[in-house]
């Protein structure tokens, strides 16, 4: 797999049964979550966020507001698990924009696409 920061922002997945929920305001909590599954996961409590990387050294979970035009907190993923940087948000809900920052090297030559910017 390849190492990679996107620049779009991506949405928590919304169970078919739950598409009328919508962002909500975020606290700071975080918890160590789990390593699996991969993605962003609403487990009808909060959102456990998985990401696979055998070169990043940090990763980032950045929240932005309901239009995607500012970002209101950055998270740092507290764990790492097998390659797997986890982390589980009790505050999140389906319908929160947000992106990941992965940091670590970029040389592409050898494979690696880590790029906080």
């Amino acid at each position: 797999m390849v190492d990679s920061s996107s620049d779009s922002k991506k949405e928590i997945p919304t169970p078919a049964t739950q598409h009328s929920l919508s962002a909500t305001e975020f606290g700071t909590r975080v918890w160590p979550g789990s390593p699996h599954p991969l993605g962003a996961t609403w487990d009808g409590k909060g959102v456990n966020v998985a990401i696979f990387s055998e070169n990043a050294e940090r990763v980032e979970l950045c929240l932005f507001d309901e239009k995607g035009e500012r970002e209101t907190a950055r998270i740092a993923l507290p764990e790492y698990t097998n390659q797997k940087w986890h982390g589980y948000f009790p505050d999140l809900r389906p319908g929160q924009l947000y992106g990941l920052r992965v940091y670590g090297a970029y040389d592409p030559k050898s494979g690696h696409y880590c790029n906080a910017a």
